[in-house]
């Protein structure tokens, strides 16, 4: 199995020719080989002009030397008569192409040889140079043109046996003395082609291309949703990453647009200050974001009663029984221009029983809601232990596809919570997740310090700050350095947002939200229905990247 540069499953390539070869090379080429897709470079003209070429492959092969490939799909046939070759295409049609491709491959066989010749100091190298071109989709048949030769030709039998299409390919290219490669020749050869950044896959634009077609897919749960807009009120179950927060605000912005005064609650106050951040300037006035326990102060000051701003003496029944009270005996006089026509609920599998009837006095009629909508998921349910929604919410309506994560993070959250992973067709593959074990919290620490230095290192990873999250336990939080190496580490999530700081988090706090890369540092023998619970929200929370660093507690 070659390895393909760069680091992407070969079925993600859009050309259908060029995936076709990708997949002979990963396949079928032999271990040794490393195969540089799409290469991209420039040539001066002698009058100084830019021209812009590309090689489809590049093969470099220690035991031989470099090829050139370059690749064609479609049938194709030469013409002797005018020396063209005409490419036939989808639906009978045929197209003269512009350029002779074995002259293409040709062409980047020296320009490109010449470079790697002068950084080697050495006008003939002791290897071999050679070019072909692939055509895996057509049967060769008939008799070359002048100049070629059937070692520089890989048709769709060739490419079912690319390695030794490649061996073929090199012997009839090999000159007297030539050899393998030396450690310092490939070294040259991939500084002269393929600097230290193109070398490595960069993290950066991996999750770049995952997030367009992750961002497509929301799209399609949005269209969804559009579905059920006769629907004045219902709940929405739906696993972590089926797109519920989203789906949330667009409701929310939809029923503000329409004109009626909208309010969008959750659960978590920092999820309802990242949901303020997504809510255009033009509905101020019209879209409120409150989590429950802002939306009771809220409506305490615009009553004019008395709200007490943190639970006195940590009283369990403060937001069980008093705050909804509170809420309730302040929409009771409250002025009407205060409440809302809608209301729409993210987090609702967190909201306890009893603020259920104190959210009804927020409507301006109960009786008949323009908008009613609570979403939800039972395996994030940490904070109560049961659900008893509102009886005039109809569904639920489910969401059953994940959209936020790869399909390996999908799979991963859905082991954990207990039931059947789905994700959209079409959704990246992704890495799969890394599960870690530390003897201690002091080494599970500097494991996740060299995965966030990779991850952020311009060289290697090159992910922002506000990309990258570490999550552990809340009694774990205060050991973690507040640098990692050069890279600072912080709580504060304004900042994280405004890139200035890696966020470091309580698996709690960062409920509802999400990161590109995140890494979940948690003890050992977790595994009470809260902790599984805390451990599926945690990891769901990972749209790219992954890792899970377990540690043993003294």
């Amino acid at each position: 199995m070659a390895r393909l540069f760069p680091k992407i499953d070969p079925s993600e390539i859009e050309n259908g020719a060029e995936r076709a070869v990708a997949q002979a090379l990963v396949s079928g080429a032999h271990t040794r080989i490393d195969a540089y897709h799409s290469f991209q470079y420039v040539k001066l003209h002698n009058r100084g002009i830019v021209q812009e070429r590309e090689c489809d492959f590049v093969v470099i092969d220690p035991e031989n030397g470099v090829l050139f490939v370059e690749v064609k799909g479609g049938s194709l046939a030469y013409n002797p008569d005018d020396h063209t070759w005409v490419r036939q295409l989808t639906g009978g049609r045929l197209e003269v192409l512009k350029r002779d491709p074995f002259d293409q491959a040709r062409t980047a066989m020296h320009e490109l040889s010449d470079r790697i010749a002068e950084n080697l100091g050495d006008s003939r190298p002791s290897f071999t140079f050679g070019y072909a071109v692939a055509f895996p989709n057509a049967r060769f048949t008939g008799t070359l043109p002048q100049g070629l030769l059937p070692e520089m030709l890989w048709d769709a039998e060739g490419c079912r046996d690319i390695g030794t299409c490649i061996q073929q390919t090199f012997d009839r290219f090999r000159r007297p003395g030539h050899g393998r490669l030396t450690p310092k020749q490939i070294e040259t050869i991939q500084r002269t082609l393929f600097p230290r950044y193109d070398l490595v896959p960069v993290i950066w634009r991996k999750v770049e291309d995952q997030e367009l077609r992750i961002r497509r897919l929301t799209e399609e749960q949005l269209d969804f949703l559009e579905r059920f807009e006769a629907i004045s009120c219902a709940k929405v179950e739906g696993v972590a990453g089926s797109g519920k927060t989203i789906l949330a605000i667009a409701k929310a912005q939809s029923s503000a647009r329409a004109g009626h005064r909208t309010l969008l609650a959750c659960y978590n106050r920092p999820l309802a200050e990242w949901l303020r951040t997504n809510i255009p300037e033009d509905l101020a006035g019209m879209l409120i974001v409150e989590n429950f326990h802002s939306l009771v102060a809220s409506a305490c000051k615009a009553a004019g009663t008395p709200f007490i701003e943190s639970n006195p003496n940590n009283d369990p029944t403060f937001w069980t029984e008093k705050a909804p009270a509170l809420l309730t005996n302040a929409t009771a006089v409250v002025d009407p221009a205060w409440k809302f026509d809608s209301v729409i609920i993210d987090e609702g599998q967190d909201f306890d029983d009893a603020w259920w009837p104190s959210i009804e006095g927020v409507f301006r009629d109960p009786t008949a809601k323009t908008c009613y909508y609570v979403f939800y998921d039972p395996n994030q349910r940490i904070y109560v232990q049961t659900n008893h929604f509102p009886n005039d919410l109809v569904g639920p309506i489910t969401l059953r596809v994940n959209c936020r994560n790869t399909v390996q993070i999908a799979e991963h959250c859905a082991r954990i919570a207990g039931f059947e992973p789905k994700s959209r067709v079409g959704a990246p593959e992704g890495e799969a997740p890394i599960s870690l074990t530390a003897a201690s919290l002091s080494e599970a620490i500097t494991l996740a310090k060299k995965f966030v230095i990779e991850w952020c290192s311009p060289e290697l990873g090159g992910l922002k700050y506000h990309q990258v999250a570490v999550l552990v336990r809340s009694n774990a939080a205060a050991e973690v350095d507040l640098k990692f190496g050069s890279i600072p580490v912080s709580g504060n999530l304004d900042r994280w947002r405004r890139d200035k700081t890696v966020l470091l988090s309580t698996w709690g706090r960062f409920k509802g939200l999400e990161a590109d890369a995140i890494v979940c540092i948690e003890p050992t023998g977790a595994n009470t229905p809260t902790d599984v619970a805390y451990r599926y929200v945690a990891h769901s929370r990972a749209k790219h990247m992954l890792i899970s660093i377990t540690y043993a507690e003294k």
